[in-house]
């Protein structure tokens, strides 16, 4: 489902909402999974040079494999996020636009454990991270023919717990454990990504 509204000319909300589940099962044995998914979004008209679109958006995923009925015993892998970001657009000229933005994205995932009459083995840990990024470009139209456009994108990637790891040797055999507390981080990233593109257009075809 989606519905829109038009709070006044130059603001404007947009909600968009999908579910959906299906299964499939033999004997005692089966398969089942569930997708969820829902985003807010709003525009701005901040003036006719500069438009503004803020998201809020959130998602979950679930599979389950189910190796015995009879004793409620399944393998669950679950990914779940929930995102935030505002992108600018402001158009110096019709054919010279500059846009920026700024977003943070939460994410939990499972890779997949197995659970018996509801108690979990947990053989994997799982995995709660936070992604926030920071991104400029410039689109510019030289001549009708020749386009340029240039860009970076800063992306910081933190990993968090609470959370187990373990440690392996030169075999890969488990050595150690590694356990960390519920808010404490232990995986960072951060990444600058540029990028630049030169276009030229050989006919109107």
């Amino acid at each position: 489902g989606k519905v829109n509204f038009k709070l006044n000319a130059k603001n404007h909300t947009y909600f968009s909402f999908y579910t959906g589940s299906d299964n499939y099962f033999s004997g005692n044995t089966g398969i089942n999974w569930t997708n969820t998914a829902a985003t807010i979004r709003w525009t701005n008209l901040y003036s006719e040079r500069l438009f503004i679109n803020t998201t809020l958006s959130a998602s979950g995923y679930d599979y389950f494999l189910h190796t015995d009925v009879s004793k409620n015993q399944r393998w669950n892998s679950h990914i779940a996020n929930l995102n935030l970001k505002s992108d600018f657009s402001y158009f110096i000229k019709p054919h010279n636009e500059l846009s920026f933005g700024a977003g943070v994205n939460g994410y939990n995932f499972n890779p997949g454990n197995l659970t018996t009459n509801g108690i979990q083995n947990s053989n994997v840990s799982a995995r709660h991270s936070l992604e926030v990024m920071l991104y400029g470009n410039h689109e510019l139209k030289l001549t009708p023919k020749w386009g340029l456009n240039y860009g970076l994108r800063f992306t910081s990637w933190t990993n968090s717990g609470e959370a187990f790891e373990f440690k392996f040797d030169e075999n890969h055999n488990p050595i150690d454990t590694l356990v960390y507390k519920a808010g404490e981080s232990y995986i960072n990233f951060l990444n600058a990504e540029p990028r630049f593109t030169v276009q030229y257009q050989i006919s109107d075809e």
